[in-house]
């Protein structure tokens, strides 16, 4: 009996269980798109950013860096 798992049954089968999932655990109807605050998300990123060193070297043609932030370092 040749039960081989092919990539066309492995396609149906996957989609098959995400569309069950979907029925079993359906997606919050409370959360809508576009509601945050895009100002404080900038904010937030430019905070981190403020005073961001990059060190590295060179080796062998190669640049071998890292950024080191305010949140991060």
């Amino acid at each position: 009996m040749n039960n081989k798992l092919t990539t066309p049954k492995a396609i149906l089968i996957g989609s098959f269980m995400i569309a069950v999932s979907f029925l079993f655990f359906p997606p919050p109807t409370k959360v809508k798109a576009g509601t945050c605050d895009e100002g404080e998300i900038i904010n937030r990123i430019l905070y981190c950013l403020d005073g961001a060193k990059i060190r590295g070297d060179v080796d062998d043609g190669d640049l071998n860096a890292k950024l080191s932030t305010y949140c991060n370092s």
